[in-house]
């Protein structure tokens, strides 16, 4: 075995572990949201689901997932839509490792920038598992490598491809687009035209997401309710963690080039900033919209989680103060390791409701029992109701 395919053997067995050890205690539970819903939805509409999105905008994900969920009984859904989101996610775990050892040659630093992607504290709390949000690992998959240049020059088919299916799945893809901005417009005429193919592209779904969201009437605000945008009583560490970090840490990037610059004259990888940049772009966007929530932001936590870590290994051994370098990189090495452990193990959202196959087997119940047309079935936080056609029982 050639030393690459043991080196990705390696990274893929960590990775799954880690993945898969998040979703532990919640395997075969469904989330209150989207709970069953978009299994519903391609049951109804097929394929014509995946352009009909019930949110303003275009999200082929979940429904893709849920198409795929489809195929088997109804009691092993729960179970096979956690295995799938988990499976995409060491996928894009691994992306990013590849994409970082591309442009880096640093194994190590690869191995830590896709670990951080899989432990990041906002993942624990309702985004583990739950295949509604999919949407944004692969946003921060498709920023990463965006900003890694020398992934896309070597791979500008599967780029492209990265920036099709991610823009289908979530309009805020433009906002982890930036590199191509940058890539290209300074000298648009001198640019490589692969560059200068891929910013059209995206900015071609942009607009087709933009065309759906103006046209559906939906509106900007799909949450409804009471949106937090300031801390509350009792909001805790978790909370001011993911709220926080994505700001802070991004500006703080920001702020290490700027000294840099200034101080030195040391050419400086721009793979950090462009991260960055996006980690801001994504919490600006999603804050405005959602507020503090927790499922919106582990892409802003991700992105700057990330950003951080090459800093550490790329741009601050950079600086001449060797104190410094010591200092940046124990204090966040230790808020790293603290807030993943802390935080590691699938939330309440999941973890405290019942299984779906219990679920499944109550409504069986229930429908024979009562001879009903219908069953409801008690997520932790939303109830479903399923015509009970659905559970094999009618002739």
């Amino acid at each position: 075995m050639s030393k690459n395919s043991s080196r990705w053997l390696l990274v893929s067995l960590l990775y799954g572990l880690v993945a898969f050890g998040r979703i532990i205690y919640s395997f075969g539970k469904f989330a209150s949201d989207p709970g069953y819903d978009f299994l519903l939805i391609v049951e109804k509409d097929g394929l014509k689901s995946l352009f009909s999105g019930s949110e303003g905008y275009i999200q082929i994900g979940p429904r893709l997932l849920a198409m795929f969920a489809q195929l088997f009984p109804i009691e092993q859904q729960a179970v096979v839509l956690n295995i799938a989101v988990t499976f995409v996610v060491v996928m894009v775990a691994l992306l990013i490792f590849q994409a970082v050892f591309t442009q880096f040659g640093k194994t190590f630093l690869a191995v830590i920038a896709g670990f951080a992607f899989l432990v990041v504290p906002a993942a624990a709390e309702s985004t583990v598992g739950n295949y509604g949000s999919i949407k944004w690992p692969l946003v921060v998959g498709l920023a990463v490598v965006l900003a890694c240049r020398k992934f896309v020059e070597a791979n500008v088919l599967l780029t492209a491809a990265l920036v099709i299916f991610v823009g289908l799945c979530s309009p805020l893809a433009i906002a982890v687009s930036l590199p191509l901005f940058g890539y290209v417009l300074p000298k648009f005429r001198q640019a490589d035209k692969w560059f200068r193919y891929l910013l059209t592209t995206s900015v071609v779904v942009t607009l087709v997401q933009f065309s759906y969201w103006y046209s559906s009437g939906a509106g900007a605000q799909i949450y409804g309710g009471n949106v937090p945008y300031k801390p509350w009583a009792g909001m805790g560490l978790f909370w001011y963690s993911i709220w926080l970090t994505p700001p802070l840490f991004g500006l703080s990037v920001l702020i290490i080039f700027l000294v840099l610059r200034f101080t030195t004259k040391a050419r400086v990888d721009s793979t950090a900033i462009w991260l960055a940049l996006s980690a801001l772009g994504i919490f600006a966007a999603t804050y405005m919209s959602t507020g503090i929530k927790d499922s919106t932001a582990v892409a802003g936590q991700s992105l700057a989680w990330i950003a951080a870590v090459i800093t550490i290994f790329v741009v601050i051994p950079t600086i001449p103060f060797h104190f410094v370098r010591i200092g940046a990189t124990a204090a966040l090495s230790m808020f790293f390791v603290v807030s993943s452990v802390k935080w590691y193990s699938a939330s309440w959202y999941l973890a405290d409701g019942k299984k779906w196959s219990v679920l499944v087997e109550q409504a069986r119940t229930d429908c024979t029992d009562e001879n009903a047309q219908t069953a409801k079935l008690q997520l932790l936080l939303a109830e479903t109701e399923l015509d009970c056609d659905k559970f094999s029982l009618r002739d």
